[in-house]
């Protein structure tokens, strides 16, 4: 609340501009097409912003601000599960989350409608996935992990399928009891 009174606004104007998203005009009439024919970037944040212009045509700047909010939320949570995966005592990890989730870095993403922020959530959710397949290796815990790869790939150009690819052959290496199981989970994200 405190940024909001010092002007901080969700930049929906960004949608309109900006060369990574596709018109809005196409988003609203001719997603799929559109999202077949462009190129430039990978499909899914077009996907999502698009998705969210056709479900909130008049006030999708509204409903972006929301889910990126969302994102806020679920990642905040996230970051505190990572660090006490990792054994960081309670008060800590609540400390540095409320820190990290109230830093001007992270609010600044929160408000702009790129891909940083989701790729964030990704980030923070194939943390937790990769260490419950790492204690309790199966198939299941294996296919969220490589879904959420293959989410990132389709999200940003910086990973890549040989990043999931990489991947699955160390953790079938890694968890050779499992490795059937691993790699028939990696092969349909």
């Amino acid at each position: 609340m405190l940024y909001y009174l010092a002007g901080v606004r969700f930049q929906s104007d960004l949608v309109h501009f900006n060369f990574q998203f596709i018109d809005v005009e196409l988003m609203k009439h001719r997603l799929l097409e559109s999202l077949f024919y462009y190129h430039m970037q990978p499909p899914l944040h077009n996907l999502i912003v698009g998705l969210v212009v056709k479900t909130f045509p008049q006030n999708y700047g509204a409903a972006l601000h929301g889910l990126f909010l969302l994102v806020g939320a679920v990642s905040s949570v996230l970051l505190y599960r990572v660090m006490r995966c990792l054994d960081v005592p309670v008060w800590l990890a609540a400390l540095l989350t409320i820190l990290f989730i109230t830093s001007p870095g992270c609010v600044l993403f929160e408000n702009f409608p790129m891909y940083e922020y989701l790729i964030m959530l990704l980030l923070l959710a194939q943390c937790v996935a990769l260490y419950h397949l790492l204690e309790r290796p199966g198939f299941w815990p294996a296919l969220l992990f490589f879904s959420l790869l293959a989410a990132l790939a389709l999200l940003r150009a910086l990973f890549h399928l040989y990043y999931v690819v990489a991947a699955a052959v160390a953790l079938a290496f890694y968890l050779r009891a499992n490795a059937k199981a691993i790699l028939a989970a990696a092969v349909l994200p």
